[in-house]
């Protein structure tokens, strides 16, 4: 693959990550909402926490790609697609946590 290849692989994988955090983003906000809703109170949203969130999906995303690479791999299918979401859906959380983790410990 040239570095052309590459680069369109890697913005893919960035693209289709946020794409999955977004669809965690939602799910969690629609959860607080129903939650606060009930308890008569407003939602809070923080753009900051939102945007990292967001990039830390992608950046899962990522890695995933960068590490299911193969120089067998002809094209991307619709099951990859759905494996570098899920990497953006999931791996936010792994990395949070770690960062969480890490930064107790100092």
């Amino acid at each position: 693959m040239d570095a052309l290849g590459w680069l369109a692989y890697l913005c893919l994988a960035f693209f289709v990550g946020a794409c999955g955090q977004l669809v965690r983003v939602a799910v969690g906000l629609k959860k607080l909402h129903d939650k606060n809703a009930s308890a008569g109170t407003k939602t809070p949203f923080d753009a900051k926490k939102f945007w990292i969130s967001i990039v830390l999906g992608a950046l899962a995303a990522l890695l995933t790609a960068i590490l299911q690479w193969s120089d067998q791999m002809q094209s991307i299918d619709r099951e990859y697609i759905f494996t570098l979401m899920a990497a953006g859906y999931a791996g936010s959380d792994i990395i949070e946590g770690l960062m969480d983790r890490w930064s107790k410990s100092t």
